[in-house]
């Protein structure tokens, strides 16, 4: 679930008759699917319109998840898997995937110290713009001289490199692509 933070800016509210238009919008164009929806849609535009100047709003909404970009994000971290010497098992790669790309929550481990504990992209757990946000750190990750080098121990680093771009420009080739 995203969260998004709305503060109310030092500017006057448009009068009446200048905000007819938004209205139509919000209450026409855009509305609650059911009364409760368009219930709880006024009263959240209500609370807005009536705000005070540095009056803060958060707001939680899920992004419906795009079948077509977890697809493809999942076949770039195939096409990594199957081309790496160091995981047998896709479950622990993906985990040392996530904690390399600083998809972790940080928690306290058995130790007393500070442990990273991978975090779920399942659909569930990650709407569209939180697995997005995976996605590029993901393939940054990939990039990084960490991951090549362990992915690829006997390779120079400028065949690690060139392995990950190669790995890379097959996708960013791809057609399929234009959902992003």
């Amino acid at each position: 679930m995203t969260t998004i933070h709305i503060i109310r800016q030092n500017m006057e509210m448009p009068d009446s008759k200048a905000l007819e238009g938004a209205r139509k919008l919000l209450f026409g164009v855009i509305d609650g699917h059911t009364d409760q929806d368009r219930r709880a849609w006024r009263r959240w535009w209500k609370m807005i319109f009536r705000s005070q100047i540095g009056e803060l709003f958060v707001m939680e909404y899920k992004f419906t998840r795009s079948s077509k970009f977890h697809r493809w994000s999942m076949k770039i971290e195939g096409a990594f898997f199957d081309a790496q010497e160091r995981f047998s098992d896709r479950e622990q790669f993906r985990n040392w995937v996530k904690i390399g790309a600083g998809w972790v929550d940080w928690v306290p481990g058995p130790d007393g110290g500070i442990v990273p504990l991978p975090r779920s992209i399942s659909y569930a757990a990650a709407d569209d713009q939180e697995f997005r946000e995976y996605h590029e750190k993901m393939v940054s990750f990939f990039r990084s001289g960490r991951a090549s080098a362990y992915l690829w121990p006997h390779l120079t680093e400028q065949q690690a490199t060139d392995m990950v771009e190669t790995i890379l420009q097959e996708f960013e080739d791809d057609d399929s692509q234009n959902f992003r």
